[in-house]
């Protein structure tokens, strides 16, 4: 969920970047966007199925106990 804000976020500073006539100011939206859209995508990996430690046994989908 703040996944996505923050796509809409970033989504909203290109929109801007891209509306403005002042070069620097369209810049430092772009790299807010950039750095938006790697938070997002870090938010995501971390929230990927099978990443974290299931109840009951102890191990991810990706881990043996052996």
């Amino acid at each position: 969920m703040l996944a996505e804000f923050l796509r809409q976020q970033a989504g909203s500073c290109r929109s801007l970047a891209r509306a403005t006539f002042d070069l620097t100011t369209a810049e430092k939206l772009r790299y807010m966007a950039a750095s938006l859209e790697a938070k997002a995508e870090t938010l995501d990996d971390k929230q990927t199925p099978g990443a974290h430690p299931l109840p009951g046994n102890g191990f991810s989908t990706n881990e043996s106990p052996g």
